[in-house]
């Protein structure tokens, strides 16, 4: 007689009951599109750890017993501590295989585990301070990163998954600031996936208030931003722009196709309007391969908010800038141009000039001719950058000026306020920084703020009479 057949228990595993928080979700979203390698930077207890393993783990019980899945993390006392415990959280001991005795085959000595065989492929364990030479081993079908490798570590292991087509993660606090290797990472390669995210995306599995307390107990602010918010900063200095106002407007970025000018590409945010007044920022370059030049075109608020329009940061010679610039200003409703009168900047202004393009005259050169070049643009030194710098920095932080740029968002994530003055990070780009400072002047002069009005004194005092008297009014 044949019985009915036996269903098998199917026992739950750890990770059931895991919900992604939003910044996990996003690393997936990013992995489920087809990136090949994930680089996840974000604050500390943002869940960046607890994907790595989920990631690496569901990975090799989809793998066959000889592909191998590297787990590699900083030390073997991290290791030991942090991520093979991550790993056997949400292994579950039913997916782990067994040798004939029934043993499960994990490898390890003195509690540092070396391998672990699943019912798929196998999970192994490495770390950084066993040197690049390490990573020379076999291929690997996918590698986990658990927090920032060397950049010789890396890119020895990386190679190790190019016969089998095998993926990369990355998870890490960028508590090293601007490193080697998130240089080439963030600057070098294109291939790459970034996602960010904070411990706030997190706050839902953390104790209530954990978040606020983390901050409170860091009076740093380059720390706050850097393991609360996930900011990748350069090591000294404190940030230009809050990680949290940033993040807001990264969110409001406006994104559309270049347009050419000048044989440019600048990004646009807003086309003119025949009823406004605009202003055009211009940080001149040294010339190809020495510096970079910046455009920033500026629109009136008249009361409300100003706002960015346009932008383009270029490597490109005085005089090409200038081509870009003309194009702009004529577009833009023949904005006042406010070119830096330094060095490179005279050569614009010269081009200015001739195109027939409005240029600001300078307060300080009313004795020059009203022609001169020398009476035209805006004269930066050491105490007027920082004045521009700061005045941008307020209107940015009070809302009295709309950034919706990318251009102009990246370049401000990259700037900080040094020991004596702000300035863009060793290495980083400050010209649409600057452009956009001066752009900011010209609109003091095409839209300049209305008058304060006098205060009112209080009605019956005596001031309030001798201002009907002056008024010819009758006292009543």
């Amino acid at each position: 007689m044949v019985g009915r057949p036996l269903k098998k228990k199917i026992r739950p595993s750890p990770r059931d009951s895991i919900i992604l928080n939003p910044f996990q979700q996003r690393i997936l979203d990013a992995q489920v599109s087809g990136a090949r390698e994930t680089w996840a930077i974000a604050g500390n207890r943002s869940g960046k750890s607890l994907y790595g393993a989920m990631w690496a783990v569901v990975g090799a019980l989809s793998d066959k017993p000889d592909e191998v899945t590297w787990v590699c993390c900083e030390s073997s006392k991290v290791q030991r501590e942090g991520t093979q415990k991550r790993i056997l959280e949400v292994l579950a001991d039913v997916e782990i295989r067994r040798d004939k005795r029934g043993h499960r085959r994990i490898h390890q000595f003195s509690g540092k585990i070396d391998r672990i065989h699943t019912i798929g492929g196998v999970i192994q364990f490495r770390n950084y301070c066993d040197g690049a030479e390490s990573a020379t081993a076999a291929s690997a079908k996918r590698i986990w990163f658990d927090e920032e490798a060397p950049l010789d570590y890396y890119s020895e292991a990386a190679i190790r998954t190019i016969d089998t087509h095998g993926r990369i993660l990355a998870t890490l606090t960028a508590v090293n600031g601007r490193t080697p290797m998130l240089r080439h990472i963030l600057e070098e390669r294109t291939d790459v996936r970034i996602i960010t995210g904070t411990m706030r995306d997190n706050a839902d599995n953390l104790p209530p208030g954990a978040v606020e307390e983390a901050a409170d107990r860091m009076k740093d602010e380059w720390e706050r931003e850097v393991r609360i918010n996930g900011r990748v900063l350069p090591l000294g200095g404190r940030p230009y722009v809050p990680g949290d106002l940033l993040a807001a407007l990264s969110k409001e970025v406006v994104e559309s196709p270049p347009q050419s000018f000048g044989g440019f590409d600048v990004e646009i945010i807003e086309g003119p309007n025949p009823d406004t007044e605009y202003s055009i920022g211009i940080d001149a370059a040294e010339g190809v391969g020495r510096d970079q030049g910046g455009i920033v075109v500026s629109r009136s608020g008249r009361g409300g908010a100003d706002r960015i329009v346009a932008v383009l940061g270029v490597d490109a010679t005085p005089s090409r800038l200038s081509d870009a610039a003309i194009e702009l200003s004529r577009r833009y409703n023949n904005a006042l141009t406010v070119p830096e009168a330094n060095g490179p900047g005279l050569v614009v202004i010269g081009r200015l000039v001739e195109a027939g393009v409005p240029v600001l005259r300078r307060p300080d050169a009313a004795d020059r001719p009203p022609g001169s070049a020398e009476a035209l643009g805006f004269l930066t030194t050491r105490r007027t950058r920082t004045e521009l710098l700061e005045r941008l920095r307020s209107a940015i932080v009070g809302r009295s000026l709309e950034v919706r740029s990318r251009t102009l968002i990246d370049q401000l994530g990259t700037f900080v306020w040094g020991d004596k003055r702000p300035e863009a990070a060793e290495g980083y780009k400050d010209d649409v920084v600057i452009a956009a400072c001066l752009s900011l002047v010209g609109l003091g002069y095409v839209a300049p703020p209305p008058p304060p009005e006098r205060p009112r004194p209080p009605r019956g005092s005596p001031a309030w009479h001798l201002q009907r008297l002056n008024a010819g009014m009758e006292v009543g």
